[in-house]
This record gives C-alpha cells, sequence and structure tokens, in this order.
C-alpha cells in the first residue's frame, strides 16, 4: 500500500478554501494510507477527513525548531510515495532534499518568501503558482 503526506499547516479558513481539493485527493487515492498534517488551530476542523486510510497529526501553526525536527524525521522514517505542500511554508520546500518522494506544492505568486528557489522547485515533482 502506498503512503501519502499532505501538508496543509495553516488556517481554518485557508484548510476550508482547500477542502474541495483534500477531498478530491482523497478520493482519487481510497486504497493508499494517507496522513494528514494540520495546524493546532484547525483542530476542530479535523472531523471533516474522518475516513479508515487517514491519519491527522497535528503541528504548531508557527512551525517551532520541534515540529520541524518532528516533520523532518517523518518524512525521512515513512518512505512516502508522494507528498503535497498544499501549506506554502518554506521549510517544506526543503523536503525534496531529504526525500525520494514525488512532491506535488503549491506556492503563492505575490508572497516571494513562500516560493522555493529555482534549485529547490527543480526538485519538486510538480509546483504550480496560485494567484491570490
Amino acid at each position: 500500500m502506498n503512503k501519502i503526506l499532505v501538508l496543509k499547516n495553516d488556517r481554518v479558513g485557508d484548510l476550508a478554501n482547500s477542502l474541495k481539493g483534500i477531498n478530491s485527493l482523497l478520493n482519487e487515492n481510497r486504497n493508499q494510507q494517507i496522513e494528514i498534517i494540520l495546524s493546532d488551530v484547525s483542530k476542530d476542523l479535523s472531523f471533516l477527513f474522518k475516513i479508515k486510510n487517514v491519519k491527522i497529526t497535528y503541528l504548531n501553526y508557527s512551525l517551532n525548531i520541534f515540529d520541524k525536527v518532528k516533520l523532518f524525521f517523518k518524512v525521512i522514517t515513512s518512505n512516502f510515495e508522494k507528498i503535497y505542500i498544499l501549506a506554502p511554508k518554506n521549510i517544506y520546500f526543503y523536503l525534496p532534499l531529504i526525500s525520494s518522494a514525488k512532491i506535488f506544492a503549491i506556492t503563492i505568486t505575490n508572497k516571494i518568501k513562500s516560493r522555493p528557489t529555482k534549485y529547490l522547485r527543480s526538485k519538486l515533482h510538480y509546483y504550480k503558482d496560485n494567484n491570490r
């Protein structure tokens, strides 16, 4: 069984706007093991993902150093086949350097700080700029 990681560690409003896309991803991968990382501020919406093959993990919204180490350790040890970056935090764009997973990312066009460098973009399997 393949393993998929979805990184959606942002605010409740952003999670609500992404529900359609996440549910589509879940439906397309019904037979896969899926882990979704949500922010601690989104705990109240976790009931939306109560599907038997989905595991929810919570990290601090601001990703303190402990959370970053925990995330990198999880990626290194879990052998994910695919990783979806749906919350453009800079630290996520370094995941291709430690993982052989196919990594898909959405970036925000008008926020330079939320986009990977050219080198890191070349390591992503696919990325899309999102105009807000």
